[in-house]
């Protein structure tokens, strides 16, 4: 299976990590009209798919797709099946035509709460003409505010969705936890440095309401795991931030370390921690810890 491009995984692996979604009480359809495993066999290693499990108790699971290698179909596949993913045709329309296709990176997030959550970005900002209109725009589309002073470097602006209307925006701007370890005390001396750059790769997402209010925001880890080999490293330096921040214990870290430990195909395609998440409150407090799941 696979094919030449580089980016490919076998299907099976593909299949592999859709079944930690499985494991969760996920339904099957919820998702299979969404993606094709074949294609996203092709992109696996430019991160077309991944799965990602909150650890916190009675949190619920979630996946996040994205358009690579299909911009314009990515979309019109949303459309087709708008009432999957718990947004009209028009709020859909609403968000996507503030940046037209393959101008940046978009992807659709599903959380399965009751009722849906829904979250649809616009990442690679870097590719944009101009960032900061589009985050002017989104602002001024979704809470009717201007955005506050933003002096890092951009890197995704998103929606929230909860039973199909705008509930939130987030922005993801990047940050050096190696240069800047104040950013996140707790998380920061937990992390693995780039083999390369000696970056400690992290991105802040602020976390805003209707109103235009910070509700919190969340500290991303970029693992940079791009081997088999620093992909189990970075498995260690979860497993210690797991222990950390006390979330050892719940179904979720057990899940995923069951999923890991028992992958049955060798080296050559092996799951890593992509992204790590540690949510916090307006006051800092953390209260959520997110490993996103991928294939490299």
């Amino acid at each position: 299976m696979g094919s030449a491009n580089p980016s490919s995984v076998p299907e099976a692996t593909v299949e592999r990590l859709l079944s930690l979604l499985t494991a969760q009480g996920v339904s099957l359809p919820s998702y299979r009209a969404l993606l094709d495993v074949s294609r996203c066999s092709q992109f696996m290693r430019e991160f077309k798919l991944d799965v990602s499990v909150s650890l916190r108790a009675h949190s619920s699971p979630r996946f996040s797709l994205n358009d690579t290698g299909e911009p314009d179909a990515f979309r019109s596949r949303l459309h087709s099946h708008h009432e999957q993913i718990g947004l009209s045709s028009s709020e859909l329309h609403r968000f996507f035509s503030l940046s037209p296709p393959g101008e940046v990176q978009t992807t659709l997030s599903l959380k399965w709460e009751d009722p849906l959550r829904t979250t649809l970005y616009f990442e690679e900002l870097s590719r944009h003409p101009d960032p900061a209109v589009l985050r002017r725009s989104m602002f001024d589309e979704f809470l009717g505010v201007a955005p506050p002073r933003q002096d890092r470097q951009l890197i995704a602006l998103a929606v929230d969705y909860q039973g199909g209307v705008p509930v939130g925006l987030k922005e993801y701007a990047h940050a050096d936890l190696a240069k800047q370890p104040e950013l996140a005390p707790t998380v920061a001396p937990l992390l693995m440095a780039h083999p390369r750059t000696l970056e400690k790769r992290a991105m802040i997402a602020q976390r805003y309401d209707l109103a235009g209010s910070l509700l919190g925001d969340k500290i991303l880890w970029v693992t940079e795991a791009n081997s088999a080999q620093l992909a189990a490293k970075a498995w260690r330096h979860v497993a210690g931030m797991v222990k950390k921040l006390s979330f050892d214990e719940g179904t979720g870290w057990g899940l995923v370390r069951q999923w890991v430990e028992d992958w049955p195909y060798g080296p050559s395609v092996v799951p890593y921690p992509d992204l790590v998440s540690v949510n916090r409150r307006s006051d800092g407090q953390v209260e959520d810890l997110i490993l996103y799941l991928s294939l490299k």
